[in-house]
């Protein structure tokens, strides 16, 4: 196809009447055509259609044209308009194309002329201000293509007509379009489209809620005001402490002016808020049957139908409905570890208790002194496992951690449990050692040197098939790992991760799909665990180096830029976008997966997001090292091949402990007009009066 393709994302519902007639290639047999609305949709007898422009293969569930112009579309709600008006549609996972193209539809088409669309300034009008609803995001895609979409589903009225629901709209060309997740696509009609994210209007926010953070006000409730996530996501509400901070969950989030409380989904138990709650959010925890109820919790780690104590905390309390009656369990009256969800409800570890309808989980933290005279301990946060009925201090998963002790005289021992018995501290290991008080006590990863003794929150997930031993943090939580880089300038490599894989020599660090991982092959500073923030459940967790996850967006630390991405197709091969082909300067988290944004790619697996460090010789390699560049200062694009600084700062140069500066310019790989050969040069930013970099200078931006 000699034709452009013009890329655009998610539309929705509504009815526009076109030809059923129109023209397109195929294999003969291939597809499938009906006829919906007055407008043609093909379909593949197998797989996606294919169409590829230039070296790039696009990939649609379907095709609907309109008004004589096709539109690939993919039920996520992805939309492509195709400026051929006879494209032609492979379905290689029908029939591998190995004849001459054929044609069906009228053997003479009108030329559709598609303007070139305006860049993302297509008007629209959030009208659910006033009604106090959560308000539209607006995305731009490929620089040109508009998308404007809510949590849940949008809404749109046109004139005084009812609302139509729609999965997202968007704007091409100047027009607002929208589509839902059975391919259908409309066109809204108008040039400044109204948008709402709900239909009925909502009290303004209470005060204890510092921001929205995706829930939905579903109602009154004791004078309360009560809101939930949609589907069956979760609500997570985090509350100060830095990496001590503690967490509650729930299905609603309830408050008045003064006062809040997470509660589960039966109402029967909460507990209030505690004030300044630092972050509200709607999270994705996995799989669970629709018979288990959803609990409250406080300070658990939930994943696919089990809910457990974070590490370092204990379970106190757990209650639940069973048959009529709710029940209570404590810390002192069974041994509780655990609860699973099953086909009738929640089994409770260790209990005789299943197919309940578990209503709370409350976890403690682990004590850092015992009553009596046995003194206080110097521990980590989120580390000793603790049983508070025996009153043993041991390690999670002590198969793989060593708990490790050192005096105050710096004796060190390692062993496996430490508890106070008859006002001492013991120690046991091969033998039992009476401990002072003030000695620090860990659990740290057996047999993996490479990881720096004083990483303390890794959680053991299991092994590889080659012997190596797999750790991650609880839940939602992300790896944040600072790897030495080039220590003799400064430079570190920030990396974050679902895995880290070690034994005790090396080590590799893997997304959530652990088939595919890097080696940084230098040593590990630190290991923390983050919370970056809530993704729909449709993203993966992809490992990075230099980038950072705030929520649903993934970009470049400052003084990084984005290199490549990485992401598996459905046959399971990583593939990648370059930097270099597209205006990629950030990821985003969509409801069918990543969209690199500058691409026409959407509802990716990305496995890795690769930021470089932002030396232009890493952008462009043609230029001689005739000058160095100041650590982490310049801001690279990688697709225009040049290099500025960024907001409120100046480009410059030292040379000779003089400083020159270049406001307004760019830095990028030019050829000397003399001789030819390629040099480092600055100009003006429409390329105008550009000059060399003398040699020996350093860039920086001031």
């Amino acid at each position: 196809i000699a034709a452009a393709l013009l890329p655009f994302f998610a539309l929705a519902v509504g009815s526009v009447y076109g030809q059923c007639d129109c023209a397109f290639g195929e294999v003969p047999g291939s597809t499938t055509k009906v006829c919906l609305g007055g407008n043609s949709v093909v379909t593949c007898l197998a797989g996606k259609i294919n169409v590829t422009v230039g070296n790039v293969k696009y990939a649609f569930d379907r095709a609907t044209c309109l008004d004589n112009t096709w539109y690939g579309s993919t039920c996520a709600g992805a939309v492509f308009m195709l400026s051929a008006p006879n494209p032609f549609f492979n379905c290689y996972d029908t029939v591998v194309p190995t004849t001459v193209p054929t044609t069906t539809g009228p053997t003479t088409v009108p030329t559709t002329t598609v303007p070139p669309p305006p860049p993302c300034t297509c008007a629209y009008e959030n009208a659910g201000a006033t009604m106090n609803l959560p308000a539209p995001v607006s995305s731009c895609t490929n620089g040109v293509n508009q998308v404007v979409q809510c949590d849940d589903k949008i809404y749109s009225k046109i004139g005084n007509g009812d609302l139509v629901e729609y999965d997202r709209v968007s704007c091409s060309a100047g027009k607002w379009y929208g589509t839902s997740c059975d391919g259908t696509i409309s066109s809204i009609g108008v040039d400044a489209v109204k948008v709402q994210c709900g239909t009925t209007a909502e009290p303004p926010l209470c005060a204890p809620l510092p921001f929205r953070g995706g829930l939905k006000y579903v109602g009154t409730v004791d004078g309360l005001q009560r809101y939930a996530c949609s589907n069956d996501l979760v609500v997570k509400v985090k509350f100060p402490g830095g990496d001590s901070e503690t967490t509650a969950h729930g299905k609603y989030f309830e408050c008045n002016s003064t006062f809040s409380r997470t509660v589960s989904s039966g109402g029967s138990d909460s507990l209030p808020n505690g004030p300044g709650i630092s972050d509200v959010s709607c999270r994705d925890y996995g799989t669970f049957n629709a018979a288990c109820s959803v609990p409250y919790t406080h300070n658990t780690w939930r994943q696919d139908g089990k809910i457990e104590c974070e590490k370092g905390f204990y379970p106190y309390r757990l209650s639940f409905v069973n048959g009529s009656s709710l029940q209570e369990l404590y810390w002192n009256t069974a041994d509780l570890s655990s609860a699973t969800c099953g086909l009738d409800g929640w089994s409770i570890v260790g209990t005789p208790f299943s197919s309940v309808k578990l209503t709370g989980f409350w976890c403690w933290d682990a004590p850092t002194s015992q009553t009596g005279s046995c003194g206080a301990l110097d521990e980590p946060d989120r580390n000793l496992n603790y049983n508070r009925k025996t009153g043993i201090y041991s390690c999670r998963t002590p198969e793989r951690e060593v708990l490790v002790v050192t005096t105050p005289a710096n004796a060190v021992y390692y062993g496996n449990k430490l508890e106070c018995v008859s006002g001492q501290w013991q120690f046991t290991g091969t033998s039992t050692v009476t401990i002072a008080a003030g000695s620090k006590a860990a659990c740290l990863p057996l047999l993996s040197n490479v990881i720096p003794p004083t990483t303390y929150s890794l959680i053991y997930a299991g092994m590889t098939d080659d012997g190596l031993t797999r750790w991650t943090c609880g839940s939602d939580l992300s790896l944040e790992i600072d790897v030495e880089f080039f220590p003799e300038t400064g430079k570190h490599m920030p990396i974050h991760a679902k895995y880290i894989v070690a034994n005790n020599s090396y080590y590799r660090i893997a997304s959530s799909n652990t088939d595919f991982y890097t080696t940084p092959g230098k040593p590990i500073l630190s290991v923390a665990c983050k919370d970056l923030g809530a993704v729909f459940g449709a993203c993966s967790t992809p490992w990075d180096i230099g980038g950072i996850r705030t929520g649903n967006n993934y970009q470049c630390m400052k003084g990084w830029f984005l290199n490549d991405i990485m992401y598996v197709d459905d046959s399971g091969e990583e593939k990648v976008v370059r930097g270099s082909s597209y205006d990629m300067k950030s990821i985003r988290c969509q409801k069918d997966g990543w969209q690199p944004q500058g691409t026409p790619f959407s509802g990716l697996r990305v496995t890795a997001v690769e930021c470089f460090d932002a030396n232009p010789f890493t952008a462009d390699e043609e230029c001689p090292g005739t000058i160095t560049f100041a650590v982490y200062a310049l801001n690279v694009d990688k697709f225009r091949k040049y290099s500025t600084c960024y907001e409120g700062e100046t480009l410059g140069y030292t040379l000779n402990s003089q400083t020159v500066n270049g406001a307004g310019k760019k830095l990028f790989c030019g050829t000397n007009a003399s001789s030819g050969a390629r040099e480092w040069q600055w100009s003006k930013m429409d390329d105008t009066d550009a000059s060399a970099i003398p040699a020996g200078a350093q860039m920086n931006c001031f």
